[in-house]
């Protein structure tokens, strides 16, 4: 048994939604020509009533508005409580495990990472200096996405058992099952459908459309402070999509 020291809950984070959201987009821009990725960035202005949002870039470009679509969605995800949990719901936990079930351990893995070759010719003429100190990324908390079997003790089933009526569900194997314990810091967050009025600058964004002839950005889906919730699903970096 897996036990994970839940730092967030994200209670109404539908997996299926988020993924299919991203897919379409992609797919529908691929046809039309544009570029596959969403617009992600910090929100750097909003103008409510042109239902209009200035996006910075994560990549140091220029900040770009991008449009709402009229029947567009906006996701962000607003605390809940844990008492707002039902066995049965499809949640994303993120945080770090105390304990893991081990299945296999391998040793050697330095090998395998480590460079290899062989002996390095002269040195050149010296350069201007060191060049500057590659930036270590942080470790970041795993993202678990499953459904909750049990209130107390909390645990969920990790993944989805099989639809298909092709698959008897005597034959179907057991879900891995994980502990979760609260501590704190643990938030219960729910992913909520809000208007524009409740997107801030500050927040970080990931908006899934179809741009425009004049190259903008029109979001059918905007997705706001997501942050690790959007980890689980996306699989994928951020960045602007491609123009014509």
């Amino acid at each position: 048994m897996l036990k994970q020291t839940a730092l967030v809950v994200w209670l109404g984070v539908a997996a299926s939604i988020v993924a299919a959201s991203l897919a379409l987009a992609q797919r529908a821009n691929v046809q039309e020509g544009f570029g596959p990725q969403p617009v992600s960035g910090t929100v750097v202005d909003v103008k409510a009533a042109q239902r209009a949002i200035q996006v910075g870039s994560e990549t140091g470009e220029a900040a770009e508005w991008m449009l709402v679509a009229a029947g567009g969605t906006i996701m962000k995800p607003l605390e809940a409580k844990l008492s707002d949990l039902r066995e049965g719901d499809e949640v994303s936990v993120t945080g770090w495990p105390s304990a893991i079930l081990v299945s296999e351990i391998t040793l050697g893995m330095e090998a395998v990472s480590a460079p290899t070759g062989g002996q390095g010719g002269p040195g050149g003429p010296g350069g201007a200096g060191p060049a500057p100190a590659r930036r270590r990324n942080e470790p970041q908390p795993p993202v678990v996405t499953g459904r909750i079997i049990s209130l107390d003790p909390l645990k969920i089933a990790v993944g989805r058992q099989s639809t298909e009526g092709s698959v008897p569900q005597e034959a179907q194997k057991p879900l891995p099952e994980i502990s979760l314990t609260m501590g704190d810091e643990s938030k219960v967050m729910r992913v909520t459908k809000v208007d524009l009025s409740q997107v801030q600058p500050g927040d970080t964004i990931v908006a899934t459309g179809q741009r425009d002839d004049q190259g903008m950005m029109i979001a059918n889906s905007v997705f706001v402070n997501m942050g690790a919730g959007m980890r689980g699903f996306m699989g994928m970096g951020g960045g602007r999509g491609g123009r014509r």
